[in-house]
Parts: structure tokens; C-alpha cells; sequence
């Protein structure tokens, strides 16, 4: 998550000075210690990749924080890749992701604290996994707030800001369905057999239950509470790392840290950690990249109930493109499905199938 909510961090790009050699604002301090440059350049040099985990030691401190408001904040080098990784194709939800857009700039300098404060505007295309999640692809405009400390050469806070109407469509669409729910508690009787156990045991089955019974999110949209979307956030999490296991139980349990989490949700508001102008100059950008910033996201394609492409009986595929230019591609190394089925490029895509695909699929109209 490039990436996902957190859907996704950017994939910042390896080389920043190409970005950053056209800052927008410019800042005299003459009697500063380091100047607004300099501590731009320590940045560059930094070489800030998203993306690059192994690198996380070097671009954080312990005490360096991410913080999503509606889904919490992390702390140190590992907390924070084990969120990143909840938005990309390592995510059991996540497919494939593709940068769309990147622009960054130099938007505060503190001569005192020595640290310089940056607003990065992404746009980024994720494909979902249709085993754990809704199927479909679309486009998420993602605001990042970053503050580099020059004193320390470490990133000190990563802000982050996605649409309360992005994190809805995420967490009540997309993974509000029995087979998202079925891989937390897949998570929760595979990894977490203590913290299962402390829970009566349930049967996958009625794991599954007991989720649908609880909010899709908590309210004010926040997903730290005793919700569907807090567990799926640290269901990832706790695959892969058993220290988030208390956090996806259904009762209060206190984790090594001492913390009880997803139980009770606090509101936080996004104005705590971006200006109404920071806002406005993230906006603004991805609306001259053809998206609606009230919205946040474009859906490019999404599960429909119009079109079926039939391959064979156990195989089928219910895709429609919103946008008509949308080109569709083949799905799996046994090109078994088409992606991005369109009526338009339904064609393109039976053009290229191979031949142990046939016989060729029917279009049919489901009614």
C-alpha cells in the first residue's frame, strides 16, 4: 500500500530530489542553525521509500509516530511497517497496486526544532484479492503529512488523511462481507489459539456470526473500537506478528504493552493533524487528476450483477468497468477470468485468451 489504508502509504519515490528541487514555498532564516535547504537536502538524502521495509530502522526512531486519525497511531520502525503492510499486496486483500500519482512539497520549517514538515499528495490503483474481499479496482487519493527531524535524520511524525467516505466504502463495502469476516477468524483460531481459546472457542462459523453482529465502524467512521474494521486492520497484523492477537478478541483483553484495543473508541479529527489549507492543497490536486475530493476515490471497476463470463462451470467472472476505456486483461496464470469486464473490452479480452481456455466463454445477461 503502493498502499493502503491506509489504503495505503505512498510508495514514496526513491530518488525525492526530483520532486523536491521544485518546492513550492520558499523560507528565509538567516540566524537558523541549518537552513529550510539544508534540512530539505538531509530529507532528500534520507531516501525516503515507503516501500523499502528493511530501510525502516534508518527512516525511524522508536518514538517516531504514524497516525491515521480514524484508525490510531503507531510507534517505532515496527509498528509502523506492520500498518503499512495492511495496504499492500502483502494484505491478504490486496491484489496488486500501482502508483497513478506523487507530489510532494516543502510546506514548514521550524529553526529551533530543526525539523522541516512536507506535504505529499498520492494517488494510487489497488486491485482487490476476490478470495478475502469484494472484487474490484479503484483509485485513492491519500494526503501524508511527514516532519524530519535534522538533528536526528529520522522521520518524527507521518499524518496521514484519507476521505471519511473512502474509509466507508473500504470497511462497509468492499470487506463488509462473510468471506472478509472469515479471514480474521481464520486469523484468530490459526494464530491466536489463547486468545481463541479465552473467547469460548467459537467455531469458525460462528466466529463469523458473532463479527456480523458487531458495527461495520464505530462511530464518527473511527475504526479503533469494538467494530468490524478495527479487526480486520489488526487481523492483518496478527498473522503475521501474535502481539495483536487480544487486540482482534471479542472480549477486552489486555496485550503485552498493557494496552486493551478495539474495545473502546475514542473520536479523533482529522483537523487535529492537517489545516483546513493543507486539506485544501490536497484536494486540489487530485481534482486535476479526475477525482472528486469530496469522495476521495474512483472506482474503476466493481463486482456487478450485469454481466457474467462463464469459462466453466466452476469458473466465473462478474466484472463491469465504470469507465469505458478501462482495458481489460486476463486474471491468473491459467488466464481463467477476465479483469475489468466491460461490455466494450469483453472482445479485447476473448481475443487473448489462450487456447486451453476454450471453448470461448458466453456473454450472458443475468436478469
Amino acid at each position: 500500500m503502493q498502499n493502503f489504508f491506509t489504503w495505503g502509504i505512498p510508495r514514496m519515490a526513491r530518488n525525492t530530489f526530483l520532486y523536491l528541487s521544485a518546492l513550492l514555498i520558499t523560507f528565509h532564516f538567516s540566524s537558523a542553525a541549518i537552513s529550510p535547504e539544508e534540512c530539505a537536502f538531509k530529507f532528500q538524502m534520507l531516501g525516503f521509500d515507503a516501500a523499502d521495509y528493511a530501510s525502516y530502522p534508518r527512516y525511524y526512531g522508536n518514538d517516531s509516530v504514524l497516525t491515521l486519525a480514524e484508525a490510531g497511531s503507531y510507534v517505532g520502525p515496527k509498528d509502523i511497517e506492520e500498518y503499512v503492510r495492511f495496504a499492500d499486496p502483502s494484505s491478504p486483500y490486496i491484489e496488486s497496486e500501482t502508483p497513478m500519482y506523487f507530489k510532494i512539497q516543502l510546506s514548514g520549517f521550524d529553526p529551533i526544532a530543526e525539523t522541516c514538515t512536507f506535504l505529499a499528495t498520492s494517488i494510487t490503483r489497488y486491485t482487490l484479492d476476490y478470495r478475502t474481499a469484494t472484487p474490484a479496482t479503484f483509485e485513492v487519493g491519500l494526503l501524508s503529512k511527514i516532519k524530519f527531524s535534522a538533528k536526528s535524520n529520522k522521520i518524527a511524525t507521518l499524518n496521514l488523511y484519507y476521505t471519511k467516505e473512502y474509509l466507508e466504502f473500504v470497511f462497509a463495502e468492499i470487506l463488509n462481507t462473510r468471506k472478509s469476516r472469515k479471514s480474521i477468524c481464520s486469523t484468530l483460531i490459526s494464530n491466536c489459539s489463547e486468545v481463541h481459546e479465552m473467547n469460548y472457542s467459537p467455531s469458525l462459523d460462528k466466529c463469523v456470526d458473532i463479527l456480523e453482529e458487531i458495527p461495520v465502524l464505530s462511530p464518527g467512521g473511527m475504526a479503533t473500537g469494538l467494530d468490524q474494521g478495527c479487526r480486520h486492520l489488526h487481523a492483518v497484523l496478527a498473522a503475521k506478528n501474535p502481539a495483536h492477537c487480544p487486540h482482534i478478541s471479542f472480549i477486552p483483553i489486555t496485550d503485552s504493552s498493557g494496552k486493551i484495543k478495539c474495545q473502546k473508541s475514542e473520536l479523533a479529527s482529522v483537523y487535529d493533524y492537517f489545516s483546513v489549507m493543507e486539506m485544501n492543497i490536497h484536494n486540489q490536486l487530485i481534482a486535476e487528476n479526475g477525482m472528486d475530493p469530496e469522495l476521495g476515490y474512483k472506482i474503476m471497476c466493481t463486482n456487478s450483477n450485469k454481466w457474467t463470463i462463464s469459462l466453466a462451470e466452476d469458473k466465473n467472472c462478474a466484472w463491469i468497468a465504470e469507465d469505458p476505456y478501462t482495458r481489460c486483461g486476463l486474471s491468473g496464470a491459467t488466464n481463467a477470468c477476465a479483469e475489468a469486464c466491460h461490455e466494450s473490452c469483453l472482445l479485447e479480452a476473448l481475443e487473448t485468451m489462450e487456447p486451453e481456455d476454450s471453448p470461448l466463454p458466453m456473454i450472458e445477461e443475468i436478469h
